[in-house]
């Protein structure tokens, strides 16, 4: 199975002492949810904006819009945010770190993936 990191950052895989047995590269393209905003009201003179056209958009390091999310392949997985794998209820070949190992009070990485499998 082949992993493609479409986060913005290396994942690493911890052990239950926090030692890191696998690092997952970034790939130079990051999946997010895009949003469009309407403002409703003002909150003491601030805007108060909803959230409208909800997309999930693949960017590459240099802010660049690339494409929408990779379709499905036989034998590969995508690592991307949480907020993408909960807006993408429907894919099942994308996942998400879960459950962070901290070290002194730093997330150094996790120990699974989650999916929606």
């Amino acid at each position: 199975m082949r992993v493609i990191n479409l986060t913005p950052h290396n994942v690493n895989i911890c052990d239950e002492n926090g030692n890191i047995i696998k690092t997952y590269k970034a790939s130079g393209m990051y999946a997010r949810v895009d949003h469009s905003w309407e403002t409703v009201e003002y909150v003491d003179g601030v805007p108060l904006v909803v959230r409208k056209d909800k997309r999930v958009v693949v960017t590459n390091a240099d802010g660049i819009l690339e494409f929408d999310l990779p379709r499905p392949k036989e034998d590969i997985m995508y690592i991307v945010s949480n907020v993408v794998l909960d807006y993408c209820t429907d894919r099942t070949d994308i996942m998400a770190p879960c459950n962070q190992v901290k070290v002194y009070g730093q997330v150094v990485g996790c120990r699974t993936f989650v999916g929606n499998k």
